[in-house]
């Protein structure tokens, strides 16, 4: 039997499976906060605003979902899916270091809540909100790297020596005719 492309759960099943959901995030509220005692967080002040951030999201969202009428409970699920996504990411942000290959797996489950709630469109908007927030902690990931100036400076006169150049301009004329830019 071929996909249609549809969401095959009715809308009772995606409130059902929304106040599910809205169960497991108050325990990893939970975890966050045992996690954040365990693991010093980049920034102390970073986890308190996650903690805020998933506690607004997660009563708004379970008033949301009581309210929703069954033409609009589609939509407040899709909504919660998202800030999900988002939520693991600030979470990431915060603990980078720490846990680097849990993107992949955490992620894995919030693709599949997607797929329930929205079908083919949901996991497509998961994939763009992952690659969007993949490349975000990739370039949290380099300001964080601290490098001294002598380090910098040191890899830049390694350069400029491969290269036989004696300052950036030759260096940036060097490396256009050797093809490397």
């Amino acid at each position: 039997m071929a996909w249609s492309g549809e969401p095959r759960l009715s809308e009772p099943q995606v409130r059902y499976l929304a106040k599910i959901f809205t169960i497991f995030r108050w325990g990893s509220f939970g975890l966050v906060g045992i996690v954040g005692a365990v693991l010093p967080p980049r920034a102390p002040w970073t986890l308190a605003l996650l903690v805020v951030w998933v506690a607004v999201y997660n009563g708004w969202a379970t008033l949301a979902l009581n309210r929703a009428s069954n033409d609009s409970v589609r939509a407040v699920a899709r909504a919660i899916t998202v800030m999900d996504e988002l939520s693991l990411f600030f979470f990431l942000a915060i603990y980078l270091p720490s846990a680097p290959g849990a993107l992949f797996a955490a992620y894995a489950c919030l693709i599949i809540e997607a797929v329930a709630v929205d079908g083919p469109a949901g996991a497509v908007a998961s994939v763009v909100v992952f690659a969007i927030g993949a490349t975000l902690l990739q370039v949290s990931r380099v300001t964080f790297l601290h490098l001294s100036e002598n380090t910098i400076k040191g890899h830049v006169e390694s350069l400029l020596v491969r290269l036989n150049a004696r300052n950036r301009a030759e260096a940036v004329a060097a490396a256009s005719r050797l093809n490397l830019l």
